[in-house]
């Protein structure tokens, strides 16, 4: 029998997530720290219209999560750190 809805694909909340609740289980403290980089308060319902791609986060937003799946991820492969600082300078957003 056919799946009704086709499995979740990876994408960059998803990865945040996965790799932000590896060593802390509790989801709420990686949105505790988001919220307090950002200044404002983020939901649970919020962060999933994320993940299932319903919304987007603004742009400080989304660059936030970037770096900080890049570094973690990157950091769990062992790159290099002058590498790692070039990877995540070129891959953020315009934020203008």
């Amino acid at each position: 029998m056919p799946l009704k809805k086709a499995p979740p694909k990876p994408n960059l909340f998803k990865t945040w997530r996965k790799l932000r609740t590896k060593d802390d289980p509790v989801f709420a403290n990686a949105l505790r720290e988001l919220a307090s980089a950002m200044g404002m308060e983020y939901s649970h319902s919020r962060y999933k219209s994320w993940e299932e791609g319903e919304r987007l986060p603004q742009t400080k937003v989304f660059n936030y999560i970037l770096i900080d799946t890049l570094n973690l991820y990157l950091d769990d492969i062992n790159v290099e750190k002058t590498l790692k600082s070039k990877i995540i300078k070129y891959c953020t957003l315009n934020n203008k």
